[in-house]
């Protein structure tokens, strides 16, 4: 809430502009939210992000296979 006050006070004084404490405020709340997470909710965010990152290399490597099959098709037709 620190921070909250401190941009509402800038704000106050003219230092800072209305669109800039909307950005500050949202990062306070978000780092608040993060902060507030149990060693358990981490540990599931972290798990869960190690899977979509397995799932998105998995896809990766698959794109680049087939684009191997498919040079290798274009080089053979064009080879005949």
């Amino acid at each position: 809430m620190e921070i909250v006050n401190s941009t509402l006070t800038a704000l106050e004084e003219g230092k800072i502009s209305v669109p800039e404490v909307q950005q500050l405020t949202s990062l306070a709340l978000a780092k608040m939210n993060i902060e507030s997470w149990s060693q358990e909710d981490k540990a599931e965010h972290e798990q869960r992000s190690m899977e979509e990152l397995e799932e998105f290399t998995a896809k990766i490597k698959e794109a680049r296979e087939n684009i191997r099959f498919f040079q290798e098709y274009n080089n053979t037709k064009l080879a005949c």
